[in-house]
């Protein structure tokens, strides 16, 4: 009796550790608090782009693999209030209502332009040491409409990005992610989105300014317009 009255106890105790932790019944564990004091901003997920993607990419999936390690003696930026990297704070960007808010970083290392969709993968990257926060330069569609396409994301054999106004066509890489729509034709409030190439590096460049920025002096070359965005900072 005193047997199975210690097991009893025992089988409770461990279903109350295993609910707590979010095994039973196939629950998820809770997503773990961000960083620093900025607040969570769930990527574009559960987009309806229909006959854009082909069901072939998920709207706001984020890279895979495990972040680089920052360096020894690297300083957590995200733990100073009102931190500012290279003079632009890092904060989320309200987007139009109907779009998505488009970030560019800038890597360290390979002096690659990111693009992304998701403020989320923007705060690791810059938290592991590994990219400068540039802003959001330009918001794209959320919804489908006249005249609008999917803008992918994808990746290359070298390991830097580009962006795709065709990402079911597209045969420079293995698109990564659809993070919107981009218009093919110019409407009012939107502007050419122009594409410069690096060839010696295998860097792309994404930018509504005609004349590449810094581009030119850096070895990129103009590709011309893929599409028209809505222009942000």
């Amino acid at each position: 009796m005193t047997r199975h009255f210690a097991l009893v106890l025992l089988a409770l105790l461990f279903a109350g550790l295993a609910d707590a932790q979010g095994f039973r019944r196939g629950v998820p564990l809770p997503p773990p608090p961000p960083p620093g004091n900025f607040p969570a901003v769930p990527a574009d997920v559960g987009l309806d782009f229909g006959g854009f993607g082909g069901g072939q990419f998920q709207v706001g999936a984020q890279i895979g693999g495990p972040l680089v390690q920052p360096p020894p003696g690297f300083i957590d930026p995200l733990a100073m209030p009102g931190w500012v990297d290279q003079g632009r704070r890092l904060q989320p960007t309200r987007p139009p209502v109907g779009a998505v808010t488009i970030y560019r970083l800038y890597a360290y290392q390979s002096a690659e332009p990111l693009f992304t969709d998701d403020f989320n993968e923007a705060v690791q990257l810059v938290r592991a040491g590994l990219y400068r926060f540039e802003g959001a330069p330009f918001f794209i569609s959320a919804e489908r409409g006249a005249g609008l396409v999917p803008l992918g994301r994808g990746v290359r054999r070298s390991g830097t990005h580009f962006l795709s106004a065709n990402p079911m066509q597209d045969n420079r890489g293995r698109i990564e992610k659809i993070m919107g729509g981009i218009q093919t034709r110019q409407v009012p409030g939107w502007v050419p989105l122009y594409e410069w190439y690096n060839q010696d590096a295998d860097l792309f460049l994404y930018t509504t300014d005609p004349r590449g920025e810094i581009a030119p002096a850096v070895g990129y070359r103009p590709q011309g317009a893929i599409g028209f965005v809505i222009p942000g900072q």
